[in-house]
């Protein structure tokens, strides 16, 4: 589980902090911030497994569009402590520290140091300069993994060393944390609806895969599925299946409506944005990933009120269930009132236009009003900038 980031440079987070628990909300008014810490997180965790100008093209960003324009900085920076446990059960403090250099004239990024420590011990050390070097465990890497002459990275130093044959456990341990960062921000009804091939452990962060993940679901897996969209839709959906048809290897949602003694089947390209939406959300719900880390982003977009109470029970439960840590952004003061108002987190813009971080409820003013209003009356009725 991520407890905590610090981001320095990215976007509108300058000497951002902000402590995470296994549910985290954050709320503010638009453009405070709320989807570039998403983002942030996801940049750095995909570093991991792809070059940055990969991850940059991917969104269809320049370097101009992240480097934060609120300071001269070249170098953004990462500090990212993650807490897990291994096999036997002994819990890990890990500090991961990243610092890039970003020229927005190039249109370039690459790492200028990487360092990562569990419980005090160093995993890994990388600095980039006229002595650039990469130690692991505390002594130079190992012959066995190859680079170029010089070790000038445009990723992660991790990305290059995940098929080195003898490294620390706690550092396996660590990476494989970090695959398990999982981002679904980017949802879209549109990609939903297309079809997709093969099969897939998940919708990715578009869902343009929701076909090809319920197509692998098994029985077990599939009862789940069927038992969560009938409590949510209240039974008007009685199935929902990926067909293949057509395109050799190509799958389309298909759903079965009863209504009195009527069944309607309809593909998802008839289905509306908020169906989609929810079916994915119960997707993610069956993802078979414990101790993984989900991102959400403005999660009541097409949503009706009236699944409000049960999907947030969904995020509660799957968070407890598969001990999972789920991060999220809404502007819904409806939302709000049934979810732990210990899990919010607001963010507002500072007079520099930094991001500013605020547990709002941990204050006595806010926690009294607790006692006669609910989070989302409250929210509604204040302004939403922290430093005021």
């Amino acid at each position: 589980m991520i407890k905590s980031i610090h981001i320095d440079n990215f976007k509108s987070l300058v000497d951002f902090s902000a402590d995470l628990s296994n549910l985290t909300v954050f709320i503010g008014k638009n453009a405070s911030g709320k989807s570039t810490v998403l983002q942030a997180i996801q940049f750095i965790a995909e570093s991991t497994k792809n070059d940055y100008d990969v991850l940059l093209s991917a969104r269809n960003w320049t370097v101009d569009n992240i480097r934060s324009k609120l300071t001269d900085s070249k170098k953004i920076i990462f500090d990212i402590k993650i807490e897990t446990s291994d096999d036997d059960g002994t819990v890990h403090l890990f500090e991961w520290n990243t610092e890039i250099i970003a020229y927005t004239s190039k249109n370039e990024m690459f790492l200028d140091s990487e360092k990562i420590t569990a419980d005090g011990k160093s995993l890994l050390d990388y600095k980039f300069g006229k002595s650039y070097y990469l130690s692991l465990n505390g002594e130079m890497a190992d012959a066995d993994i190859s680079f170029s002459n010089i070790l000038k990275f445009h990723s992660s130093a991790l990305k290059n060393i995940r098929k080195s044959k003898e490294l620390d456990p706690r550092l396996m341990l660590f990476m494989d944390n970090i695959d398990h960062i999982m981002s679904f921000e980017l949802l879209t009804p549109d990609k939903m609806r297309l079809s997709s091939r093969g099969t897939s452990d998940s919708i990715e962060a578009s869902g343009k895969n929701l076909p090809s993940f319920i197509k692998k679901l098994n029985q077990e897996q599939k009862n789940s599925f069927m038992r969560k969209i009938k409590w949510l839709l209240e039974g008007s959906v009685v199935d929902i299946d990926a067909e293949t048809k057509g395109q050799p290897g190509w799958t389309q949602i298909k759903i079965e409506e009863k209504y009195k003694e009527k069944s309607i089947r309809i593909s998802s390209k008839e289905m509306s944005d908020g169906m989609l939406r929810l079916i994915a959300f119960v997707a993610i719900s069956e993802i078979q990933s414990p101790n993984a880390t989900y991102l959400l982003d403005e999660i009541e977009n097409g949503i009706n009120m009236e699944y409000i109470e049960k999907l947030t029970k969904l995020f509660s439960e799957m968070a407890e269930r598969t001990k999972s840590q789920i991060i999220l952004t809404t502007h819904s003061t409806l939302f709000m009132d049934y979810f732990d108002p210990e899990s919010f987190l607001l963010l507002s813009r500072g007079k520099g236009g930094e991001t500013i971080s605020d547990r709002l409820f941990d204050k006595k003013k806010f926690k009294q009003q607790l006692e006669y209003m609910y989070p989302g009356e409250i929210i509604l009725n204040m302004n939403l900038n922290a430093n005021d």
